[in-house]
């Protein structure tokens, strides 16, 4: 699964976006989405996937599924994630969505964490 959230006029887009580049990806079966969450100003999308690749090419396929996935979000500026936050599965793809802000977002944990011991890895942060 992956979830996100963006704008009420960017979320058609998104949708059929996302599953185009879902359903692009060899051994991809379907890839769908149902809406979880509901604000004034947009809503979440929590998109499923499924697919039948060898064993020894699951990891390889998921990561393609995500990588075109994301593809999408960051080009309409979406968020990465909604209530699950930004851990390793999404950590390669939170510099490009923060822009200049992500810098902000090194120094901090620089500054509270100098020994990067607290979630190494996590939100994208190889200190």
């Amino acid at each position: 699964t992956l979830e996100m959230c963006g704008p009420w006029k960017d979320l058609p887009a998104i949708y059929e976006e996302v599953v185009a580049a879902l359903q692009a990806i060899p051994g991809t079966l379907a890839g769908s989405a149902h809406q979880s969450h509901a604000y004034v100003d947009g809503a979440c999308l929590y998109f499923s996937l499924r697919g039948e690749v060898a064993v020894d090419q699951r990891a390889q396929w998921y990561r393609a599924a995500w990588d075109a996935a994301n593809a999408v979000l960051l080009r309409h500026g979406a968020t990465l994630s909604h209530h699950h936050g930004v851990g390793l599965l999404r950590a390669p793809y939170m510099r490009q969505s923060r822009g200049p802000a992500f810098a902000l977002l090194e120094a901090t944990k620089r500054m509270l964490d100098p020994k990067n011991l607290l979630n190494p890895g996590k939100l994208g942060l190889d200190l």
